[in-house]
């Protein structure tokens, strides 16, 4: 029996009108959210090849379709266009008509291209290509970011809610990584600020603009002529997020990255830039002196320990600052975590940690070794259990207000993170009044049961959560 599907010798090759038709339908195909890759791959192969290659790389200059414009800066403008070679849309930047003549300008406009080129990174937008448009104007294409800007993210000027600073955290971690990347291969940004970061729709970060980009020990050339155009100065323009040695027109290291990323977070916590005024000048004075509004502000919810690190990250002076956006991006982590401003405390094998009795001022985590808990108990002594890393001990003392019940004895060398009473009272001052004294009764009632079995059955073992 033949078989059906075979054919004739000559049904490869279609006929012109069949060709074309078949061409429209891959187009169409193409602009779908998925393909049949192995009909489209069938019918590529059905022809020719000198008409495949006129098709899918069209002459210089005819494959960016212009299809809108996206945004404009002192730079230029940035604008949406499709490759009819490759069937997608992209982000197309074109230097502005005014600033051809500038040498320095088009050198910094050809340099951003270069520069993001070589830095190969998730949270890095690639580019693509560079050229001459029709009107003899330079561009470059990159990749387009479907998302919104950090300053839509962040709320366009409130104050982010306490509950969506871990997604603030993560994302600013994100970006301390890209520049971890960039610093590695000796680039710093110089220019972070709300407009240059983009957040996509699945919570994707994506630094842009790498205009102002120097190698590490350069100075921003001629401070006043590149932020001539700078817009939005009381929003969001570059003077109002600079660090001093910028405004001053110091060489910018990646010191000055760690700024540019406390800045940003700031900026969400707060809900308006480091550095306003009524003109340019007045910004740029402001970051020479890095003159702002210490945080929290008044309506602002920050948590001491994030206020400390983003006012360390915004020091004037570079040494004060993180050394690197690595550690400035192991912080936030910790602070994500928990514990970023506990201090630590070392215990040798047999010390006492904590003794029944004392005043119950301080909470323990324990970070590494073990400890016994003890309790006395008509002159005897009574033993409570052990603990190890990652234990919490002598909170209920502490919420109820009252003396510790036993003691903690160091079973070998130990490491503890403390709690102050004035770190807890910050952190229970963020919480809802309802859930606060819900906390505490809690607390009260457990300590009330443990002394009564303790009473009862003196001997009896207990957990080790000891007050």
């Amino acid at each position: 029996m033949p078989d059906s599907r075979k054919r004739s010798p000559n049904s490869s090759k279609l006929g012109e009108e069949e060709r074309t038709r078949a061409y429209e339908d891959e187009a169409t195909r193409l602009e779908a959210p998925s393909l049949d890759a192995e009909a489209l791959y069938r019918e590529l192969s059905d022809r020719e090849s000198h008409s495949l290659i006129d098709d899918v790389v069209p002459k210089p200059g005819a494959h960016l379709e212009f299809l809108g414009s996206l945004a404009e800066g002192g730079m230029g403008r940035v604008d949406i266009v499709r490759d009819l070679g490759l069937r997608r849309r992209i982000a197309k930047k074109v230097i502005g008509s005014e600033l051809l003549d500038q040498s320095a300008a088009v050198r910094l406009f050809l340099r951003e291209a270069q520069i993001t080129a070589q830095l190969d990174h998730p949270a890095i937008v690639p580019v693509h290509e560079i050229g001459l448009d029709d009107a003899g104007h330079p561009f470059f294409t990159m990749k387009l970011v479907q998302g919104r800007t950090f300053d839509e993210w962040a709320g366009r000027g409130r104050p982010l809610p306490r509950e969506r600073l871990p997604e603030l955290i993560e994302v600013v971690v994100k970006l301390c990584d890209a520049l971890a990347f960039a610093h590695d291969r000796g680039v710093t940004h110089g220019d972070l600020k709300p407009a240059n970061v983009m957040i996509g729709d699945y919570g994707e970060a994506f630094l842009m603009d790498w205009g102002l980009a120097r190698l590490h020990g350069e100075a921003l050339e001629r401070t006043s002529e590149v932020l001539r155009s700078d817009r939005g100065i009381t929003r969001g323009g570059t003077a109002t997020f600079m660090a001093s040695e910028q405004a001053l027109g110091l060489p910018m290291d990646a010191r000055t990255d760690v700024f540019g990323a406390g800045a940003l977070l700031y900026f969400a916590l707060r809900g308006h830039p480091p550095f306003q005024g009524e003109t340019l000048q007045d910004c740029v004075e402001k970051a020479r002196r890095a003159e702002f509004a210490p945080l929290p502000g008044p309506e602002g919810t920050a948590p001491r320990d994030l206020v400390r690190i983003v006012h360390r990250a915004m020091e004037r002076s570079p040494a004060d600052r993180f050394s690197s956006v690595q550690e400035l991006g192991e912080e936030l982590r910790v602070f994500l975590r928990g514990g970023a401003d506990l201090p630590k405390r070392e215990f040798a094998a047999g010390e006492y940690v904590l003794r029944q009795g004392d005043g119950g001022d301080e909470v323990f985590v324990l970070v590494s070794g073990r400890v016994r808990f003890v309790q006395e108990i008509d002159s005897k002594t009574i033993e409570r259990g052990e603990a190890g890393p990652g234990a919490v001990f002598g909170e209920m003392a502490m919420l109820v207000d009252s003396p510790r019940t036993a003691s903690a004895i160091a079973l070998e060398d130990c490491v503890v993170r403390v709690i102050t009473g004035e770190t807890l009272e910050s952190e229970v001052g963020g919480m809802k009044p309802w859930l606060v004294t819900l906390v505490r009764t809690l607390a009260q009632r457990l300590r009330s049961r443990e002394e009564e079995e303790a009473r009862r059955e003196p001997d009896a073992p207990s957990e080790p959560g000891i007050s």
